[in-house]
């Protein structure tokens, strides 16, 4: 079974130069579709007749106004939808009057989706489980980096410092201490020895 949906309410970090459809200037739709492009260019030559397809053969043609307004779009679109597929493990994205652009616009946007669509994976295992020695660790360390982890979570200090080794990806390390729940790095001097540590 598959299912389709529309992508433009999310929120954005920045406040887009139009409404988008729902009121809001915040959204997707506001900051990174084909009528915010217009808003951005024109905001940028105070030529408000200029349409979609004009900004693209300007673009095009060199025009340099149409970069920042393009590449912007590309780069908060692309933000937008890794979250999705992070979120949804979606296969497939269909897009709209932006392909007009070509790498222009699809460039800046892959640039983005690879990096932060890519997962933060946790490696840890806790006392008592087969797979706590800190060499297994390792292993899983390097093997989801190789299947394309963006970092590593571990923990324990002697699992850091040898994943920090083992790996070409940042490493995030953590104390858990479970008394009545599970706190972590619940202490000053955990937290020092933790970066100290090469995380």
């Amino acid at each position: 079974m598959s299912s389709t949906g529309e992508f433009a309410h999310p929120l954005q970090p920045v406040p887009g130069l139009i409404q988008c459809s729902c009121g809001r200037t915040d959204h997707v739709e506001a900051v990174a579709s084909g009528l915010a492009i217009e808003a951005a260019y024109a905001a940028a030559t105070g030529d408000d007749r200029v349409r979609l397809r004009d900004v693209a053969r300007r673009m095009r043609d060199g025009d340099s106004l149409t970069g920042a307004a393009v590449t912007d779009a590309a780069r908060l679109l692309g933000r937008a939808i890794a979250g999705l597929l992070t979120a949804v493990d979606a296969h497939t994205v269909v897009g709209g009057g932006m392909a007009q652009f070509g790498p222009d616009f699809l460039g800046p946007f892959a640039d983005v989706l690879r990096t932060e669509g890519k997962l933060t994976v946790s490696c840890q295992a806790g006392d008592g489980d087969p797979l706590r020695d800190t060499a297994t660790q390792v292993r899983m360390a390097r093997a989801v980096q190789a299947g394309g982890a963006l970092a590593i979570r571990c923990g324990g200090l002697a699992d850091v410092q040898a994943d920090a080794v083992a790996v070409d990806v940042p490493v995030t390390g953590l104390k858990k201490v479970d008394t009545e729940g599970v706190f972590i790095t619940p202490a000053a001097n955990q937290a020092f020895a933790v970066p100290a540590a090469r995380a």
